[in-house]
């Protein structure tokens, strides 16, 4: 089957709840790395003007997990089951998310993700493990 498509990723992010309530686009997708953006809005700051952590930790899960993905056969999924973020500069604007996949093995996917400034300051650095789950044959869900 091989890599999913640009517009296939896109598609899907569209079905994910959370990422659609954020406003997450696909900005590019090649074989174990996609950039994300995190649209600003106000109703993501907390108290000190600055977009919350875990709004920006979404977006990088997202990216990182997607990555992993990217080089999975179509009907594979990826799970998180660790991820560690370190928040380096304040957001107060849109940021892009990069995932890179670190490796792929059996069972497990690792992937770290980067987010950036619309000036291209690295505000926050990430590193994720995700569960490779394969597709459910037909007739065993």
């Amino acid at each position: 089957m091989g890599v999913p498509s640009l517009e296939h990723v896109r598609e899907r992010l569209r079905r994910i709840p959370a990422l659609r309530l954020l406003g997450v686009d696909l900005l590019a997708l090649e074989p174990g790395l996609v950039r994300l953006r995190l649209p600003f809005r106000e109703d993501f700051c907390n108290s000190m003007g600055m977009v919350q952590g875990g709004f920006v930790t979404a977006v990088a899960d997202a990216a990182g997990g997607l990555a992993v993905l990217s080089k999975l056969e179509s009907g594979w999924k990826a799970p998180t089951i660790e991820l560690k973020i370190n928040f380096l500069e304040p957001i107060r604007g849109s940021v892009e998310a990069v995932g890179r996949v670190l490796r792929t093995g059996t069972g497990v996917g690792v992937s770290s993700m980067e987010i950036f400034l619309e000036d291209g300051t690295l505000a926050a650095a990430g590193i994720a493990t995700y569960r490779l789950v394969g597709p459910t044959p037909r007739g065993h869900q």
